[in-house]
């Protein structure tokens, strides 16, 4: 049985994961010792430690970003360089972060950002993304080589549970959008089991998850495409009543919907709808 630390257990993937495979693997989480213990390299050699999930992240409280998105990942890394100078055991680590670092400066924006290194500018970033962004480019850098860690950075689209709220807000949104799109649109979806059996993949190796470049660093973009249709079955109906709209037109709307509250709400889901 595989001896697991996984960090973020109070959270809903975290949750999730312990509440599922509590009985696959000896694992040891944030709820019964504090982060810095499991993360010591005493306890990570007496324990005899596989895998670090690390779970931790916040999404809402914007002062809490940069503490759980970047320098617990950071600590993480550190440790396990720690770890791999005196102890030739390999260990996996699995970070979770998101889709969202792909853009971490165009806050709202689907065009590439025009960054002059010689002028000044004034980067309008979005704080979670690029929080998670740093996390990602500071695992890479302390990580890549270290032949005695296999790291994966995971990157989920929106996290869909159940009774999504996420959901409840994308439909209505479409109600009210005077606009029908494609009858084959595919936003890209993160179902919470999708996710709970990718980890569980990884773990037990019974996934192609080999690096795709030099280093020990694999990134994962860890999504489904799911049919408009198969999410909102009504839609059908609906979109009969409504204008049909152009991908090309589509992302001129995008560009002409205001950044500030309530209109950057409905431009996310725009831009969430937009990846058809």
């Amino acid at each position: 049985m595989k001896n697991i630390i996984i960090l973020g257990s109070n959270g809903k993937i975290g949750k999730a994961f312990l509440s599922c495979k509590k009985n696959y693997y000896n694992i040891h989480s944030d709820l019964d010792n504090k982060i810095d213990k499991l993360l010591s390299i005493e306890f990570l050699k007496n324990n005899n430690v596989d895998l670090i999930l690390n779970c931790i992240g916040s999404t809402k409280n914007k002062s809490l970003f940069f503490h759980s998105n970047f320098f617990v990942p950071l600590s993480i890394a550190k440790s396990l360089n720690k770890l791999s100078l005196i102890n030739d055991k390999k260990i996996i680590f699995i970070h979770l972060s998101s889709i969202g670092v792909n853009d971490p400066y165009g806050r709202l924006s689907i065009s590439q950002i025009d960054l002059k290194v010689e002028q000044r500018s004034f980067l309008n970033f979005n704080k979670y993304e690029m929080s998670k962004c740093s996390a990602d480019y500071v695992i890479r850098n302390l990580l890549n080589k270290n032949e005695k860690v296999r790291t994966y950075i995971l990157q989920p689209s929106v996290i869909i549970e159940k009774k999504s709220q996420f959901l409840k807000k994308v439909f209505f949104f479409l109600l009210l959008l005077p606009f029908s799109l494609p009858a084959n649109s595919s936003p890209p979806i993160t179902k919470i089991e999708y996710l709970i059996s990718y980890l569980d993949n990884i773990i037990k190796n019974e996934t192609d998850n080999s690096p795709k470049n030099k280093g020990y660093v694999n990134t994962l973009q860890v999504f489904e495409r799911i049919p408009l249709l198969k999410l909102f079955p009504t839609y059908k109906y609906i979109s009969f009543f409504k204008l049909p709209i152009k991908k090309g037109n589509f992302d001129k709307l995008i560009k002409l919907v205001p950044n500030f509250f309530p209109f950057s709400s409905f431009k996310r889901i725009l831009i969430f709808l937009l990846f058809i």
